[in-house]
């Protein structure tokens, strides 16, 4: 059963009624309804990357693009047919000056296309809870089937290969999964 998703700059995710998105700064945010944080979605294309894409080079990219020096903790890391995917967890002061420190649950994942990676950040105060775990746990969902939008990328409406990966990718994935 294909599952409905969600077009938004460039990529298609799992909708999710508990969740609002937007595009801003060229990234895609997205709010939970009635729990703390924000999710934001950044993509970097394949042809920009060295090759092959190692779990330790999709670190470096999001140690970067979070300005943190600490490792990350909480490290999942995984391979597919598409190359690595996996999680970690990050704590970086606040950007808003001297204060609380931000918890940041980040996922990545290698794509044909390029890499995508997702950034749920939360005041390390409010990270604990049910809505902070519906929430995380939400992030995960739809970081795990986020999908480049080939028509999006110039591919026809029609296009054979994204239907087939539409159709197909759920099942494929949830194979793939260890048991």
């Amino acid at each position: 059963m294909k599952e409905p998703r969600l077009a938004i700059g460039g990529l298609l995710l799992p909708e999710s009624a508990a969740w609002t998105f937007s595009e801003r700064d060229g990234a895609i945010v997205g709010r939970p309804r009635g729990a703390p944080g924000s999710l934001q979605i950044l993509y970097v294309p394949q042809e920009t990357m060295p090759q092959p894409v190692t779990h330790e080079f999709c670190m470096t990219v999001m140690r970067l693009v979070l300005n943190v020096a600490s490792p990350a903790t909480h490290r999942e890391m995984k391979e597919s047919v598409c190359g690595p995917y996996g999680a970690a967890t990050f704590v970086r002061p606040t950007r808003r000056g001297p204060g609380e420190d931000e918890l940041i649950r980040a996922w990545y994942c290698d794509r044909p296309p390029g890499m995508i990676y997702g950034l749920y950040v939360c005041p390390k105060s409010l990270a604990h809870g049910p809505a902070y775990e519906q929430a995380s746990a939400a992030c995960a969902r739809i970081m795990s089937g986020v999908l480049f939008d080939r028509v999006a990328w110039g591919a026809a409406d029609d296009d054979a290969l994204t239907q087939v990966l539409l159709d197909n990718f759920d099942r494929v994935e949830n194979e793939a999964e260890p048991r």
